[in-house]
């Protein structure tokens, strides 16, 4: 199964990685505007030169009212870089480390500049990385495969309210779970993922 399949190469693959497509975000995170209005956004886990999920909150910047827009990826090979977006100026550090998400740096931009978190995380280590946004208590908006769910370490967080499911799973409408398609950071190929959109905000539905 190609979701099978994809899963156990990223698994396997640290390195690997599957992009959110533009329309996916958008029909998630227009239900959020609200909520997002003079916050300090972090993408954590995104390439400023390559994420949908920057590319959209850039170009909503002004209708949504975000306060400040951040940006981190994981060097790949291409460097690790640090974003930073006002609505009319930008600024790009590079990184000397990893660009982990739980680097020492990332984890300070987390603590003490973030107001929510948005982002695709790496499926090979979501079990931590959800672990270190529970444990920030940020508000976040993130998408992972519908397996999920099911991990020990993941469910009592569903069942305490510490998370709930989101509004949209596939562009087909809202509630419905259906495959949302990855573009395949290797081949540059769609690929269907079976996923879900999490979030701590509260859901209107």
């Amino acid at each position: 199964m190609a979701f099978t399949n994809s899963l156990k190469r990223a698994k396997e693959n640290p390195n690997d990685e599957f992009y959110t497509q533009y329309i996916d975000i958008g029909l998630e995170l227009s239900n959020y505007h609200k909520d997002l209005k003079d916050k300090v956004i972090y993408c954590n886990c995104d390439d400023y030169r390559k994420s949908n999920f920057v590319k959209y909150l850039k170009d909503n910047f002004h209708i949504i009212g975000i306060k400040r827009l951040i940006a981190t990826n994981y060097d790949n090979g291409d460097g690790a870089y640090r974003y930073d977006y006002d609505g009319t100026n930008e600024s790009i550090e590079r990184y000397e480390n990893s660009g982990s998400y739980d680097t020492e740096e990332n984890l300070k931009i987390l603590n003490e500049e973030a107001d929510v978190v948005i982002t695709n995380p790496p499926f090979s280590k979501y079990k931590e990385y959800l672990k270190t946004l529970i444990d920030s208590q940020k508000k976040f908006i993130i998408i992972a495969s519908v397996r999920s769910i099911t991990y020990h370490s993941v469910f009592p967080y569903l069942m305490n309210n510490k998370i709930n499911v989101g509004y949209n799973d596939s562009p087909t409408g809202k509630g419905k779970r259906n495959n949302i398609k990855y573009i395949d950071g290797n081949s540059g190929e769609l690929k269907d993922i079976c996923s879900f959109w999490y979030t701590n905000f509260h859901i209107d539905r």
